[in-house]
């Protein structure tokens, strides 16, 4: 009996541990934001998040993909999502692989579930990317050229490719063709195969 008031009050006191964690440190009220705009369910939710939330790379990256997701057929919501794409270098690429940035909330002051919408939309990231450009095949050399950039264990990009490369076929070889002849060897002998559409790099999960 003591055990379960014990853990009553715990979670009961949760939100207010959240509240003093946030006020001290701002990394992780921005955390938090994200998390929310990742599970909102109307557009108008998640708008009214993102005019809260500073204006980060991560928060647009954020507010961007859930978007597309709550409005698929969006071409706004795709171009949005697309023109994010960082350049080779850019210290915005790193958000891509990592929508939360734990390290700028030191405390870890909010509960981990509270961080999975957030978690799944980083991971569904590459499907989103799929929908837009095919959304906005004019944006075809830009995805293309960031394949690069997904080629981790954890991610599906080329998977997802597959289905890009079938329906817009023509795009996809001319965004190819417009590798130079060292990249368009590289994507083709260790990222995925333009001619059949079938990928050459598969995640380990």
């Amino acid at each position: 009996m003591f055990r379960r008031l014990s853990l009553l009050a715990l979670a009961a006191l949760c939100p207010a541990i959240v509240a003093v964690s946030q006020t001290r440190e701002p990394g992780c009220a921005q955390i938090s934001l994200r998390a929310q705009m990742a599970s909102a369910r109307t557009s108008a939710a998640l708008d009214a998040l993102h005019k809260k939330s500073a204006s980060t790379f991560r928060n647009d990256l954020v507010f961007a993909a859930r978007e597309l997701e709550l409005n698929p057929a969006s071409k706004t919501a795709a171009d949005r999502l697309l023109d994010l794409l960082p350049n080779e270098g850019d210290q915005n690429e790193a958000a891509w692989l990592d929508t939360v940035s734990l390290e700028d909330c030191p405390s870890g002051g909010f509960p981990n579930q509270a961080l999975d919408a957030l978690f799944r939309l980083e991971y569904h990231l590459p499907r989103e990317l799929a929908k837009a450009v095919l959304l906005s095949p004019g944006k075809m050399p830009t995805y293309v050229a960031h394949t690069q950039l997904f080629l981790t264990p954890d991610s599906d990009f080329t998977i997802h490719m597959q289905t890009v490369c079938r329906k817009q076929h023509t795009a996809f070889l001319k965004a190819v063709d417009e590798f130079s002849p060292k990249d368009r060897k590289w994507f083709s002998t260790i990222a995925f195969n333009p001619e059949t559409c079938h990928t050459i790099f598969y995640p380990e999960q």
